[in-house]
C-alpha cells in the first residue's frame, strides 16, 4: 500500500504542473519534460536483461530512456512513465560520458538489438523495494490516472479493448473501459 502522504504529495506535483492531460501523448509528454529539464530525451526500444522493462541513463547531452520492445503498447507507455517520473521527481541515475555515451547514443540502432554488455550492467535490476522506485511507481500510476479520467483510454493505448488490456489496466486498478 502507498504511503498516503507520498499520493497526496504526488498528486499536488501533477496538479503544479501545466500540461493537459486531456490531450495526452507519450510523445508529447516527453517532450514536455525534456523542455521542462532542458536537454533531450531519447526513447530507445531494445531487447533488455531478464525482468527489466526499462531503464534510464544519463550522459552530458542526453536523457536516454530504454525500454522492452516486446510489450503491449500500454504496458510501454507505464514503462516510459515511470522512467519519466524519475526524472520529474529528480531522481540520481547512472551518468556515462566517453564510450559508454557513444554506446547509449548507439544501442537504439537497429542491427544492435541487444545492448552491449557494458550497457547492460548499467541497468538496474526491477524491485520497487527502494524509495526511488516507489515513488517513481507511484506517480507514474497517477499519470495514468489522471489521463484515463481526462482523456479514455484511447489516450493510453492504441490496443483497444482486447483480453490482454483488460487484464492489465485491472492491475493498474482500472476497469479497462472509457474514462470520462
Amino acid at each position: 500500500m502507498v504511503n498516503l502522504s507520498l499520493r497526496a504529495r504526488l498528486l499536488q506535483l501533477i496538479d503544479s504542473w501545466e500540461y493537459d492531460f486531456s490531450r495526452f501523448d507519450i510523445a508529447d509528454f516527453t517532450a514536455w519534460v525534456a523542455a521542462r529539464r532542458g536537454r533531450p530525451i531519447r526513447v530507445m526500444p531494445m531487447s533488455l536483461p531478464p525482468e527489466l522493462f526499462g531503464g534510464w541513463i544519463e550522459s552530458d547531452t542526453a536523457d536516454y530512456l530504454f525500454y522492452e520492445n516486446e510489450p503491449l503498447h500500454v504496458h510501454t507507455v507505464h514503462i516510459l512513465l515511470h522512467e519519466l517520473s524519475h526524472i520529474l521527481l529528480g531522481h540520481k541515475t547512472v551518468r556515462v560520458c566517453g564510450a559508454l555515451s557513444t554506446t547509449a547514443q548507439a544501442a537504439h540502432a537497429p542491427e544492435d538489438a541487444q545492448p552491449s554488455q557494458a550497457l547492460n550492467g548499467l541497468f538496474r535490476k526491477v524491485g520497487y523495494a527502494d524509495e526511488q522506485e516507489i515513488e517513481a511507481e507511484t506517480l507514474s500510476s497517477l499519470i495514468q490516472h489522471r489521463v484515463y479520467q481526462q482523456a479514455g483510454l484511447a489516450a493510453l493505448s492504441h490496443i483497444g479493448q482486447g483480453p490482454e488490456m483488460r487484464q492489465f489496466m485491472q492491475g493498474l486498478g482500472m476497469d479497462g473501459g472509457q474514462g470520462g
